[in-house]
């Protein structure tokens, strides 16, 4: 386990930003239930973020959670990818549907 920097420890969370367990340690880098990292990395400045933060504390920038989900290899256990898979494949199906009943007609 690698050692965390007091800002690190600020932002640390007190549950999983993917499955919701309970944390045993503010010092845990990774969940002990799903194995998904609990501190996050600013992708522009690299600083410690919150799961939860829409944009970085300390430069700004507007995080893209799907993105930061994928790169962690936690998006398929997210609520929020799910409902956007779902979302996605039904809107596909529709044009589709949409684009198949105007050629038969």
């Amino acid at each position: 386990m690698s050692s965390l920097s007091s800002l690190e420890k600020e932002t640390a969370l007190s549950c999983c930003p993917v499955c919701e367990a309970k944390l045993s340690s503010k010092s845990d880098v990774y969940c002990r239930a799903c194995g998904a990292k609990v501190i996050l990395k600013c992708s522009k400045c690299q600083q410690a973020v919150r799961a939860a933060d829409k944009f970085c504390a300390h430069c700004g920038a507007k995080r893209w959670q799907m993105l930061e989900l994928w790169r962690n290899n936690a998006w398929d256990q997210s609520t929020i990818a799910r409902v956007g898979v779902v979302a996605a494949v039904a809107g596909a199906w529709l044009a589709l549907y949409v684009v198949l009943r105007r050629r038969v007609m």
